[in-house]
């Protein structure tokens, strides 16, 4: 196992962690190494793949609700544009993540000038 390892798993990641397939499996067989491989390259540095995957999903989901050009936007375009499944998944995370629902975040926002 090398940097050069985890660097590309990680560039893999942040390039595709927007398809709400993305998982271990897709990963192993980009870098062409087992699942367990990957595994191991994160345990390696005391993390999950899982883990960034669901940090790059949220910070998107969060970036975009909170960007006025995407008011027009419902709850469930940004959870499929943030690599979620669907609306009820994305719910879940954001409110997990921020202590309020997709909908209290957005609206949390502040006011935009005129």
């Amino acid at each position: 196992m090398t940097d050069r390892d985890i660097a590309l798993a990680i560039a893999f990641i942040q390039e595709n962690f927007r398809n709400p397939t993305l998982g271990v499996p897709q990963i192993a067989q980009h870098l062409g190494v087992s699942e367990r491989f990957v595994y191991k390259l994160f345990s390696d540095r005391g993390d999950r793949p899982y883990d960034l995957l669901l940090k790059l999903r949220i910070a998107e989901g969060r970036r975009l609700l909170t960007d006025v050009a995407n008011d027009g936007l419902s709850i469930a375009q940004i959870a499929v544009r943030s690599g979620y499944s669907g609306p009820a998944q994305f719910s879940r995370a954001i409110k997990r993540s921020t202590g309020k629902t997709p909908t209290e975040f957005r609206l949390r926002r502040p006011a935009r000038r005129r």
